[in-house]
């Protein structure tokens, strides 16, 4: 692929958005829409002469209210049994820190052990692949997410998304405070302090912050799950015309030593699902596999960016791989002309599961100046906020890290 010019046409860029955004609309995990995306992107590829295009169905949540309310709900019932004696401040602490951790890490976008219980819906991913003109000597998957999410205004609280490292606190605070409490809890039970008093319970019992928080965060949450879905047009409908128009060059012009799979996941606002079932299933080889995570690359008034932290709280920051991230920057000082550049991220990704997972993985995607990747979680985000030549350059520009991986 060297040699080819990859040339693509902002008109048909704009027809899969139209299509995806505007015709289809708002795609939610499990949902007629989803399954017509996925038909859609079926359809194109098969377009385009790829033969090798298969789908994988599997069972996920409709949403990620449905993975976060019950850590929420548990958070605080063990708030309220940590002021039943001493046995329930042993019990109901070590609840809050284990809760804590299982948090942390859906956070980080790995499924929790409730999983079976709360996927009540059907997904699908579609994924197709591209054999080189030589023999396969590493693997590069280029992903996208067909799902949208719902405008959430609550959690974390809609003002607070301007200033990201607010917005990281809000959700952060109350890890904290179910850990600290936590603590404080198990070692009044195992001290046996006694009760003060006027009454009151040991600190971090009655009307502590833990519960006050899980709490005030679980009304959030659950009023945020009548919210509307977003119609998502930069994101990801943006991601899904990328890498469409991406296939069929290489259909055209494959690489010549490594073999390229394009994954189009359903349910990545679901805590990934998509991406999780797609890894159980199929275990890509580690040592041979590079993830590019490509989304929300069409709006106007954001830079391309390769994400260098991403995270929607302090406590569970994921980080690209390091050759991939040296390999990408190179290319970016290399190549100015892309206007690509390192920035940190408000946002949850399926480059959390993959890096989890020990895949080597990075995720482009538009951010602004404020670190806000554009369009994310937003009803706004329709066809007209798109400027195709930003998907167009970011197409150009991931060309040029499978020309630089193929060789080597």
């Amino acid at each position: 692929m060297r040699d080819a010019q990859i040339q693509i046409r902002p008109d048909r860029v704009m027809e899969h958005i139209n299509t995806l955004a505007g015709t289809i609309g708002a795609r939610p995990p499990g949902s007629e829409n989803e399954r017509r995306a996925a038909d859609y992107v079926i359809e194109q590829l098969r377009a385009a002469g790829i033969s090798d295009v298969r789908e994988q169905v599997f069972k996920t949540p409709r949403s990620a209210g449905a993975v976060f309310l019950p850590f929420l709900a548990a958070g605080a019932a063990a708030s309220l049994i940590g002021g039943m004696g001493r046995l329930g401040r042993v019990i109901g602490g070590a609840g809050l820190i284990g809760l804590a951790v299982a948090a942390r890490r859906a956070l980080m976008m790995e499924a929790p052990p409730f999983f079976p219980l709360i996927a009540d819906g059907e997904s699908r991913t579609v994924i197709a692949r591209i054999a080189p003109s030589g023999s396969v000597k590493r693997f590069i998957f280029l992903t996208a997410h067909l799902d949208t999410m719902k405008v959430r205004r609550a959690v974390p609280f809609a003002p607070f998304r301007a200033v990201p490292p607010l917005a990281k606190f809000t959700i952060t605070a109350p890890l904290i405070s179910a850990t600290f409490t936590g603590a404080v809890l198990i070692a009044s039970g195992l001290l046996g302090v006694p009760r003060k008093r006027d009454g009151k319970r040991p600190f971090g019992v009655n009307g502590h912050p833990a519960f006050s928080n899980l709490f005030g965060m679980m009304i959030g949450m659950a009023a945020d799950e009548a919210s509307p879905v977003s119609p998502g047009a930069n994101g990801n409908a943006s991601g899904i015309a990328a890498l469409l128009e991406l296939a069929a060059t290489l259909h055209a012009n494959p690489l010549e030593n490594t073999e390229v799979v394009f994954v189009f996941t359903g349910a990545a606002s679901a805590g990934g699902a998509g991406m999780t079932a797609y890894l159980d299933r199929y275990a890509p080889p580690k040592d041979f596999s590079t993830f590019i995570n490509v989304q929300n690359i069409g709006d106007a008034e954001s830079a391309l960016s390769f994400i260098s932290t991403a995270g929607i709280s302090y406590a569970s920051e994921y980080h690209p791989a390091p050759r991939v991230t040296a390999l990408v920057n190179a290319l970016a000082e290399r190549h100015p002309e892309y206007g690509v550049y390192s920035r940190s991220a408000f946002l949850l990704d399926e480059t959390g599961t993959l890096r989890a997972r020990g895949y080597e993985a990075i995720t482009l995607a538009g951010v602004t100046r404020g670190g806000q990747v554009a369009g994310w979680n937003s009803l706004e985000d329709t066809p007209d906020t798109i400027a195709p030549e930003r998907i167009t350059r970011a197409v150009e520009f991931i060309g040029k890290i499978l020309e630089e991986i193929d060789e080597g």
